[in-house]
């Protein structure tokens, strides 16, 4: 997907969360990042030096005003949406998803040994952390707070300082779901 379609889908995003959209802070910072990363990816690489540098102090503007990094080497997927201003870190070896959220004092990388990849529809809250080479599913929720360095499923919840999955199942899965039924057929 071209980063031109990438940033349209961000966009999309924005118009469905934000009343003023189009005056939103974060959204200037994701708009930095997909041309810096349309700019990473396009060649002649000599041909775009000049203008890679003047995005380069641009980005680093907008990294000191807002206190969110997101490296143009990181692969991040269409209709990223980061709610507020404030502390954002993203490691540059970074896979997110599509459609992901990310609220403010959130950290996503930063370890040795490799970098984290999130799925498609994950929703990091405040100040969670995830960290290490670990692989979040789809439609993830991460609590604020939560420290993730483990693999988690999709489709659950994740709570806690050293970070659990809560995971729903349905009723008729559960254990003591059977034992009621079973009890309520012998009356």
């Amino acid at each position: 997907m071209s980063q031109w379609r990438a940033w349209l889908s961000d966009v999309q995003h924005y118009r469905q969360a934000e009343r003023n959209w189009w005056a939103c802070e974060t959204l200037f910072v994701v708009t930095v990042y997909r041309m810096q990363r349309a700019l990473l990816l396009a060649r002649p690489r000599a041909l775009w030096m000049p203008l890679r540098a003047i995005l380069l102090v641009v980005k680093k503007a907008v990294t000191v005003i807002s206190h969110i990094h997101l490296p143009p080497h990181a692969d991040i997927g269409p209709g990223l949406y980061v709610v507020h201003i404030g502390a954002v870190k993203v490691h540059e070896d970074v896979r997110i998803g599509k459609n992901c959220t990310l609220l403010h004092g959130v950290t996503i990388g930063g370890a040795r040994h490799g970098a984290p990849v999130l799925g498609d529809d994950v929703f990091v809250g405040c100040h969670a952390a995830i960290l290490g080479p670990v692989k979040i599913g789809d439609r993830v929720n991460i609590g604020g707070g939560a420290i993730v360095v483990d693999d988690m499923p999709s489709d659950c919840t994740v709570v806690g300082p050293k970070a659990r999955a809560i995971i729903k199942k349905r009723a008729e899965d559960r254990p003591e779901t059977a034992e009621i039924s079973e009890k309520n057929s012998e009356c």
